[in-house]
Parts: C-alpha cells; structure tokens; sequence
C-alpha cells in the first residue's frame, strides 16, 4: 500500500486537531470545563436574580428599580442610583446577606 507522505500528515493533523478539541474522549477536559463554567455562570445568575428580589421587596429603597445587579464568581456589583447614602448602604447590606454573595461592589451613587 502507497500512501503520500502529505495525505499521511494531514491525516495526523486533523486526528491531533480533533482529539485536543473532544479533550481526548467524551468526557475529557475540555468537556468538563464547558460544563463547570457553565454552571457558574448559572449560579451566578440566580445569585443576581436574587439579590434584585431582595431589593425589589425591601420598600426603604425608593429607587429600588433602577438598581442593576451583577455577579461574577459570587461577587455582587451594585450600579444604579440611591436617594441617599443610606439607600446606598441598605442595597449593600441586603446584596451581602443573599444566599451566594461573598463579597460586595457597591457602585451605586447617591445623591
């Protein structure tokens, strides 16, 4: 059998380009990171939507509804406006006390 020496390695080549991309089977690395990210990002998103419950639900905060809540790896980033600065510091307190939060950005500007 005569095989080309350029056939040979494109064949290689795309066998090395699928194994690394599979992580090296179907439950390889690469998978298993996809999956692990995947439900941080999940997570994080629950820890948000509760957050902005909370915030929602607490009626000391007048301008409850323009407070935006993001979270990355269980830090909590507050962004919007407060009345005043204790508005500001309830936000903070409430995003600290949910169930997921580890630490606090507390952007918001009050007035």
């Amino acid at each position: 059998m005569n095989i080309s020496p350029y056939l040979l390695i494109g064949a290689l080549a795309i066998a090395a380009t699928l194994t690394a991309c599979g992580g090296g089977g179907p439950d390889g690395y690469y998978n298993q990171m996809t999956r692990d990210s995947h439900r941080a990002a999940a997570r994080d998103a629950d820890t948000a939507a509760r957050v902005k419950a909370a915030i929602m639900a607490d009626v000391r905060i007048s301008g409850r509804a323009n407070i935006t809540v993001n979270v990355v790896d269980g830090v909590a980033e507050l962004r919007g406006d407060a009345n005043n600065p204790q508005e500001r510091l309830l936000a903070n307190d409430i995003a600290r006390r949910t169930y997921g939060v580890r630490q606090v950005i507390n952007n918001m500007l009050s007035n």
